[in-house]
């Protein structure tokens, strides 16, 4: 009989977890805790995949003990459930360790998109066109195609700028920047088209720009607004002999790039620290009809404003998450500290998915084979820790590009003509030095090998070049990682409008009591004196209703905690585990029922104690209230009478029920049995379970009190503003306002219920990122 292990994936949140059992039918425990799953960080959060191969070695190595095999049980979506069993396939280990269906599972990432767009149609169809807040569900909406965001990431000269334009297929970024006037260039890919379809953005002192192109060169998308002469002067200049082309793309780009140096830094005129451009990705490998591709260009460590870029790259990625960071160096700095630094350049921006980094040396043309690998030995920590893939970004261009012979840069045109024949031969083939788990290095060689043994040249060089293998890998992280990316800014943008929502409300709280403020003005005294009243009324019941209605529940909490006393509890749990044979499996389950059943015993009489004391507390005060307009003495008989009735027929608020998830409380603290290494104890499982059920009952009994108070202070403001606007009807002059205040307080009640609304999706939207079923 094999030991058991359970690997708990989610890749929302980006957590992994261990389970471990020696045997069926047993607890799962926590693997022990020498295990480096267990102490190390790096097997916990972040990407399975990534370390996967790692962790079976470990689970190898820990549990298969005394002889015996594994059974691999796996919690997630199918498709990384998948991704494990080919991996242990891949590594031969099958006859350690055998992959066993069952466990918790995630819905997909295509599902959960299909679920969240239907929320969000649902709700789009809520609002105006002009909103504020359709405009964020719109934005979500629109994006047809999931984002993936590239930031690259290396030191000056390291090559991040051919390596870019041989993603794009073209040379449109400047190759030879000084790193003091180096900008931010975030490169989005389009689906399709030439390079006239490239446009360019950015701010010009205060005025947005955008720069398009046709066959006779480049023209503004608003023909109204004319650059500052200087910089149209400056961009004339340089492109007056450049036919229209992706070179003189390239030149302007230049220009833009410099031009703050050349202002000598006139604060009214300078262009902004990052140009966004959306351009064709020619020649590529990578998904563009799925995916939509954002390259971000980054200054290198040593860039003088560091500080200032590092704040505008969180700037251009706001909104995003799962970006993935290209770390580039070359040959002669293959260390852990180059990685580091390169690291800490990226550190704290949150946009970032730091565990799938990826190293690309580049300038991989400049030594041969032998010395790469050589030099990837040298450090055990650069070559162990991280995923490493040669490029040569000139030869990898070369492979896309038409004709090399009018490439802007004359350096790139003499390293191509020298390397192109030799990479055509197979010599160097750079996909054989890379460094990444065997799964993923595998097929990249098996394309490699089969692109040399066919005929197409320029299939070669992408291969040889290294950069089909980069490819590749951005191609992988985008299958696993855009989803999840789309599906998390959902929840940013279903927060953006959540507060929009709420700030509308509290605007108009503000203009419904200047209106009651000006009402309350033009009344009578003796209208004033009651409406006093009736205030001072509400605001003694705010102050004293919530102190005696959680004394009341406290009360009723205090004899259920008696009920659960471990001197209560030991006897009934000494009884079931011997009646259960001492299967402390079965044992689990039966405490998990009897939390469940205790829970929702306090839950019923939580609601009931509320109800009888609401019911007692209302109708105190709205006899109060009525005693108020009868002893008032600027009303008519009449008047009371009227206020009366309407004091008897206003609805009282229906009280809520609790409502929670039984699995989301405590629900890793249900192990209240200690096998490993001590014997079973019944009064330490009833003082375990004392524990927790106090915890879940703080928890139950907080939220509830919370929210069931917000609503009778809710209930109250709208009672006595009510019972004010039936006073001021008594004035004719006053009904304007008061028409004006009642639509006030219906918009105010439309916008609490559509946030209610809104933060009920976000609870579901919360909901599909969390694990179905999960035995831990």
């Amino acid at each position: 009989m094999n030991n058991q292990v359970k690997i708990i994936y989610n890749p929302y949140q980006k957590t992994i977890r261990y389970r471990y059992r020696s045997a069926p039918g047993q607890a799962w425990g926590d693997l022990y805790q020498g295990s480096a799953l267990f102490s190390d960080l790096k097997y916990q959060q972040g990407s399975l995949q990534n370390c996967a191969e790692e962790i079976i070695d470990y689970i190898l190595k820990d549990c298969c003990t005394d002889g015996k095999g594994v059974d691999l049980f796996f919690s997630g979506t199918d498709t990384d459930w998948e991704d494990l069993k080919e991996i242990v396939r891949r590594m031969d280990v099958k006859q350690q360790i055998c992959c066993c269906d069952g466990g918790g599972r995630m819905i997909s990432s295509e599902a959960v998109l299909e679920k969240i767009d239907e929320i969000f149609k649902g709700l789009a169809e809520d609002f105006a066109d002009d909103s504020k807040i359709k405009a964020d569900l719109d934005k979500y909406l629109d994006a047809s195609r999931s984002g993936v965001v590239l930031v690259v990431a290396g030191a000056y000269s390291a090559g991040k700028s051919s390596f870019i334009n041989a993603l794009i297929g073209e040379e449109l970024l400047p190759t030879a920047s000084s790193p003091t006037t180096a900008k931010i260039f975030k490169v989005t890919s389009l689906p399709r088209g030439t390079w006239s379809d490239t446009v360019i953005r950015f701010q010009y002192g205060d005025q947005s720009v955008q720069i398009c192109f046709n066959q006779d060169g480049y023209y503004l998308e608003d023909s109204a607004f004319l650059p500052e002469l200087e910089l149209k002067r400056c961009l004339d200049t340089a492109l007056r002999d450049v036919r229209p082309s992706p070179a003189y793309v390239c030149r302007l780009i230049s220009v833009l790039n410099e031009f703050n140096s050349l202002k000598n830094g006139a604060a009214d005129h300078l262009i902004s620290d990052w140009i966004e451009i959306d351009t064709p990705f020619v020649g590529s490998t990578l998904p563009l009809d799925r995916y939509q591709f954002t390259i971000c260009d980054t200054p290198g460590p040593n860039a003088a404003k560091r500080k200032e870029h590092k704040e505008a790259m969180e700037k251009a990625l706001e909104g995003q998450t799962n970006g993935l960071p290209l770390l580039l160096t070359d040959p002669d700095n293959m260390s852990s500290t180059t990685v580091e630094e390169l690291r800490e350049q990226l550190s704290g921006i949150e946009a970032l998915d730091t565990s799938n980094t990826m190293i690309v040396v580049s300038k991989a043309d400049r030594t041969d084979l032998d010395s790469l690998k050589e030099n990837l030995r040298k450090d055990d920590n650069f070559s162990i820790q991280n995923s490493v893939i040669f490029v040569s970004s000139v030869v990898g261009l070369g492979a896309k590009k038409a004709d090399m012979t009018c490439c802007v840069d004359t350096n790139t045109r003499r390293v191509y003509k020298t390397q192109a024949p030799l990479f055509q031969d197979g010599d160097p083939k750079l996909f054989l030095a890379d460094k990444l788990p065997e799964y993923r290095l595998q097929p990249i060689c098996e394309a490699g090998e089969r692109a040399n043994e066919g005929e197409d040249m320029q299939q070669r060089l992408l291969h040889n070049s290294g950069l089909w293998a980069v490819e590749n890998e951005i191609s992988r992280f985008a299958e696993k990682y855009a989803a999840y990316n789309k599906s998390q800014q959902a929840q940013t943008y279903l927060s953006s409008a959540i507060r929009t929502l709420r700030d509308c409300a509290e605007r108009k709280k503000v203009e419904k009591a200047e209106l009651l403020a000006q009402i309350v003005d033009k009344m009578s005294e003796k209208e004033q004196e009651l409406v006093r009243a009736l205030e001072a009324e509400k605001e003694k019941r705010l102050q004293d209703d919530p102190v005696e209605y959680k004394k009341k529940i406290r009360t009723q909490i205090e004899k259920f905690e008696s009920s659960m006393a471990p001197n209560v509890l030991k006897p009934q749990i000494a009884a079931q585990w011997k009646q259960l044979k001492k299967n402390d499996g079965d044992m689990q389950r039966w405490i998990t029922k009897e939390m469940q059943k205790m829970q929702k015993m306090i839950a019923n009489s939580l609601y009931s104690e509320s109800r009888a004391f609401w019911r007692m507390y209302l109708n105190w005060f709205t006899s109060n209230c009525a005693e108020l307009v009868t002893e008032s003495k600027g009303l008519s008989e009449q008047q009371k009478e009227f206020l009366r009735e309407h004091i008897i027929n206003f609805p009282q608020p229906e009280i809520l029920e609790i409502s929670f998830d039984f699995n989301d409380l405590g629900k890793s603290e249900w192990r209240f049995l200690f096998w490993h290494g001590r014997e079973f104890n019944a009064k330490t499982c009833a003082d375990n379970m004392q524990t927790v059920l106090k915890e879940n009952i703080t928890l139950i009994s907080n939220s509830y009190l919370d929210n069931v108070q917000n609503m009778m202070n809710k209930w109250y403001d709208s009672f006595i503003s009510a019972l004010e606007s039936r006073i001021a009807d008594f004035n004719p002059t006053l009904q304007e306002l008061v028409r004006q205040q009642e639509a006030c307080s219906q918009e105010i009640q439309h916008l609490e219920d559509l946030n209610t609304r809104f933060t009920q999706n976000q609870e579901e939207i919360r909901r599909l990122f969390e694990l179905d079923n999960e035995e831990v």
